[in-house]
């Protein structure tokens, strides 16, 4: 499951954006604009997505940060010419928790428990 991430919009308002009202706003937020349907999305924290994902049905068994730096770069930063490097950057920064809490997209994988009945 890849949802959108509600700390990452906090930092791309601020860090982006340079709008601190719309990250101050972000941090309560449920929905977000979002500009490619042109329409809201839902946004969630690291906790809602956690539940979602682990239930008595199911478990969490990795978490991974998706767009951790590539959302926030400048646009004088190639996302062509830098392909390879923020590649890099993203497959090492998602795989650590404290990145990841502020990633555009958490990605979690989750998997049916077995019936031990």
């Amino acid at each position: 499951m890849v949802v959108r991430n509600q700390m990452g919009e906090v930092f791309k308002a601020a860090i982006q954006a340079g709008d601190l009202t719309a990250a101050e706003t972000n941090l309560s937020a449920e929905w977000e604009f979002e500009s490619l349907d042109e329409g809201r999305v839902r946004v969630f924290t690291s906790v809602g997505l956690r539940a979602m994902s682990t239930s008595e049905s199911s478990e969490s068994i990795a978490e991974r940060g998706v767009r951790v730096v590539a959302d926030y770069l400048p646009p004088n930063i190639s996302r062509t010419a830098q392909y390879e490097r923020i590649f890099e950057r993203e497959r090492t920064l998602g795989a650590q928790p404290e990145f990841a809490a502020i990633a555009g997209y958490p990605h979690c994988l989750a998997r049916r428990r077995e019936n031990r009945t």
